[in-house]
């Protein structure tokens, strides 16, 4: 049955001559008593003129403006995706010295990127890394060569442990190591997108103390990125090879069901940095009462130290500008002292250039705009947040928090809420509400302070990897800088709302709750079967409301992979979000049945024996068994099947029989199997005639 397709009516489908040309042959029907039709007319030039301004009114009508269209798409849940920086990171090599977060690096082409937070490159230098497995192997030449791979803890069942040798490690605090691991597997791993899945279980710790991981973006080892481990104030050296080190050794405790670790890279130098130029940032912070029972805060970030500091205390939701008496500058950053009786505060840095520029008057006038100068980069709308001038119930005003939204027309009268955009050729615009959608400032001086912003050059910061990124003169090499975009148009929108009307929000089909399977955040799924109406624990007997999934994980290391514990519950709970009601979802592992062939084949090859060992063995690969799941194994089939292999002249009698339970075989000499079975080659009798 064809599927019904929604055309969009045309509005403007008339010409100004055919309005008068239809009009003028209705006025004798209308008023017979008219008979002159001719320009000069007076009725005539008024008809004239309602042809005119209807062929206006049809060429608005069909036309549809940004505006409602972005109001049609936030109706779908679809909202466009704003301007995005691009992110890279950086190689600050062991001695380089101190960075507050926010330091800036530049290119050649002038693309500025900053840190994203504190580096002190003088606390960490990791010098060796070795594999124990019984015997210590300095792996170190290995894991710095760009094409090989290691596997720290073995793929074949070896219990070794990983050791990170370090000659230099400040403590206490926190270590920070970048893990590149590989991904060069035929089953790509799905994307975490915010799961906690962790597919193995890793411990860390340095002699007899377990170091508590702060954060794990590799989620343990399975891809790359960061790890953050707290580092007690006590710790260990041990001798090995020919110095002391502080070891941090990494044990697998529980190596999962899918593949195992494989390290491209082990660093502590790599350092993520964004491409970005801020504005202004700001914190809140705690003071703490001095000797002289005044108040001090310390910012140690690059924006704090160099720009102008803004100190406010809060008041409920509300904020108070505090005097500073005094700033100083030592090593751990720029400190304010203030006489002030508060404590909870909101440090507000701007950029000393630019600081003129982010404080504003307001007018108090319904949907005031202000406007950002922003060069030949883009604001990074999602980072504006400002600090306004806000009119109380009680009548006082005092200075409050607003928020960026998508849209004021959906904001009520009372919320402190601004909307942003880039107007191009340099420029960026702040909307305020009118009273009825989103609070009026009130007028006065100093009432709009930018307290969060940072420009981009979007797509334009993508740059290649090694090519040189530059401080006080010297060269820190980089890798690639991604993610860099302009905001996402209309039609991309539309595209993309088209395309997720393609995956149905229920599993109402086969393939439905096949496809959820496949696409579980974190799972590297080899292969789904989906049988409705059977439940493996009473396959006789029909049950109509349930459905048994049947996965695999894929693993470089088990030739008949299962699929663990936690590898099952992570595809249930996905499955639980999207079943429909009254169906019972039952996920379960596959049944491995071994099969033993026994083959007559004709052939005068010399390595036929091997060659057809070959092709059965990967014909029956549970890794590649999704159409084979359930499937009965058939004489026919494996007869067409060494036919296409070259070298044979003959397949005589095949026999297949089975190792395992729930199986029978038909008078034609097939193998039926359980439906949630796989069969594979378990012994080869072959006859060469």
């Amino acid at each position: 049955m064809a599927r019904a397709k929604l055309v969009s009516a045309n509005l403007d489908d008339q010409s100004y001559n055919d309005i008068v040309s239809k009009a003028r042959r209705r006025i004798p029907y209308l008023c017979p008593a008219w008979t002159d039709f001719n320009p000069h007319d007076p009725g005539i030039t008024l008809l004239e003129l309602m042809a005119w301004y209807k062929e206006m009114q049809q060429y608005h009508m069909n036309r549809i403006p940004d505006a409602t269209k972005r109001k049609f798409l936030k109706l779908l849940g679809i909202i466009p995706k704003p301007e995005q920086a691009s992110s890279c990171r950086i190689a600050i090599p062991y001695g380089s010295g101190y960075f507050p977060a926010g330091s800036s690096f530049v290119t050649e082409q002038d693309v500025r990127f900053e840190l994203d937070s504190d580096v002190d490159s003088n606390a960490v230098r990791l010098d060796k890394i070795y594999i124990d497995n019984g015997k210590m192997t300095d792996i170190t030449p290995l894991i710095r060569e760009k094409e090989i791979t290691v596997h720290p803890f073995g793929r074949d069942g070896t219990n070794s442990r990983l050791i990170l040798a370090f000659g230099v490690l400040s403590h206490p605090g926190v270590l920070k190591i970048h893990f590149d691991v590989t991904d060069d597997y035929p089953v790509k791993r799905c994307s975490f997108d915010g799961s906690d899945y962790q597919p193995r279980e890793l411990i860390y710790s340095i002699g007899e103390k377990k170091l508590t991981v702060l954060l794990d973006e590799t989620h343990s080892l399975s891809q790359s990125g960061d790890i953050s481990l707290m580092l007690p104030e006590e710790l260990t050296t041990r001798v090995l090879g020919d110095g002391e080190y502080y070891c941090l050794e990494i044990s697998e405790i529980y190596a999962g069901c899918e593949e195992s670790v494989c390290l491209e890279n082990v660093c502590c130098e790599l350092h993520s940095a964004s491409q970005v130029k801020t504005l202004a940032a700001s914190v809140k912070l705690t003071a703490v009462r001095r000797d002289d029972d005044r108040f001090e805060v310390c910012l140690s970030d690059e924006l704090s130290r160099d720009g102008e500091l803004l100190l406010f205390a809060a008041e409920g939701d509300s904020f108070r500008a505090i005097e500073v008496d005094e700033y100083y500058l030592d090593d751990m950053g720029r400190h304010a002292v203030f006489s002030e009786n508060a404590t909870e505060l909101l440090a507000v840095s701007l950029d000393a250039v630019e600081s003129r520029n982010l404080i504003f008057d307001s007018t108090g006038a319904p949907s005031m705009e202000l406007e950002i100068n922003t060069g030949n980069t883009r604001l990074l709308c999602d980072s504006a947040r400002l600090l306004c001038d806000t009119l109380y119930e009680d009548g006082s005003v005092r200075p409050a928090l607003w928020s960026r939204v998508d849209d004021l027309l959906s904001a009520g009268r009372r919320e402190r809420v601004f909307v942003c955009e880039n107007l191009g050729e340099g420029h960026a615009l702040l909307r305020f509400g009118n009273g009825e959608n989103g609070e009026i400032v009130p007028a006065g001086k100093n009432a709009v302070i930018v307290v969060s912003m940072k420009l981009s050059l979007c797509e334009s910061g993508n740059i290649q990897s090694s090519c040189g990124l530059y401080r006080a003169e010297r060269r820190y090499d980089n890798t690639s800088a991604m993610g860099g975009s302009r905001p996402e148009s209309i039609e991309d929108a539309v595209a993309r709302f088209r395309i997720s009307c393609e995956n149905a929000p229920k599993c109402a089909t086969i393939a439905d709750l096949r496809r959820i399977c496949l696409t579980t955040p974190g799972l590297r799924v080899a292969a789904v079967k989906v049988i409705p109406g059977y439940e493996a624990n009473a396959p006789i007997n029909s049950a109509p409301n349930a459905v048994t999934v049947v996965v695999i994980p894929y693993s470089d290391r088990e030739k008949l992979p299962m699929p663990d514990e936690n590898f099952i519950k992570q595809i249930k709970n996905r499955l639980e979000h999207f079943r429909t009601i009254c169906t019972k979802i039952d996920v379960i592992a596959p049944l491995y049945t071994g099969i033993r062939l026994s083959i007559q084949v004709k052939s005068h090859a010399s390595d036929i024996r091997e060659k057809i060992k070959r092709v059965l063995e990967g014909y029956f690969d549970p890794k590649s068994a999704t159409e084979r799941i359930g499937e009965s194994v058939r004489r026919d089939d494996i007869a067409a099947l060494l036919y296409r292999q070259e070298g044979i002249e003959a397949v005589g009698n095949i026999s297949i029989s089975s190792l395992g339970v729930w199986t029978y075989s038909t008078a034609n000499g097939d193998l039926v199997l359980s439906r949630h079975a796989i069969a594979y080659l378990k012994q080869l009798d072959l006859y060469l005639l």
